[in-house]
């Protein structure tokens, strides 16, 4: 399973300003063709920042996507991988993962068999999991999911990790992978966001 690495440089001039405004570094993960919940966010950053990922999952029901607020399951989560499906049965459990005979690479499902719900999912970055996505509408009944391997980076004012956002204000960059495995950026002096070669 291949590791994601992003390499994140903020310019000297620029730390000390953010960090007394109580800017957070925040990444987010594309899902499908939206980003809309924040993977990362918080204070601890310095002027040169790692972050490394693989394609791992959970799926779960959650509460209904809110802006500002953080996600929050309803149900329990269970890990899946592409080319997978997981259903969330008639009492409300998230069943373990089966392979999925039409599953497509670089996509997974979940199943709804309880009702209109909203569906979450989350991915590991530096080994812990938080949320990536959370249904902007019900789903019923059946969700096909699809991460893409593309981040948003942006200095959010007190915006933390598993916040649902749907614009940010301000600078941001999105870095696509394609692929590769490495990506690396850079905020300028003057609050500019470049890719490095």
């Amino acid at each position: 399973m291949a590791t994601y690495t992003l390499h994140v440089e903020i310019d000297p001039s620029q730390l000390v300003e953010l960090k007394k405004g109580g800017y957070n570094l925040c990444i987010a993960r594309k899902v499908g063709d939206m980003y809309n919940v924040i993977w990362k966010g918080d204070t601890q950053y310095l002027s040169s920042n790692t972050f490394k990922w693989t394609q791992e999952y959970k799926v779960f029901a959650s509460r209904p996507f809110q802006e500002r607020a953080l996600v929050q399951p309803v149900s329990n989560e269970e890990k899946i991988e592409y080319k997978q499906q997981c259903t969330l049965n008639e009492y409300g459990v998230m069943e373990s993962a089966l392979n999925d005979p039409q599953g497509r690479p670089g996509s997974f499902k979940v199943v709804n068999n309880y009702g209109a719900t909203h569906i979450a999912v989350s991915a590991k970055m530096d080994g812990e999991y938080s949320a990536i996505y959370n249904s902007t509408d019900p789903i019923t009944p059946i969700a096909t999911l699809t991460p893409i391997d593309e981040v948003r980076v942006w200095f959010g004012l007190k915006q933390e990790t598993g916040t649902m956002f749907s614009n940010i204000s301000g600078e941001y960059i999105d870095v696509k992978y394609g692929g590769l495995d490495f990506q690396g950026i850079m905020y300028t002096p003057d609050g500019q966001w470049w890719l490095l070669d």
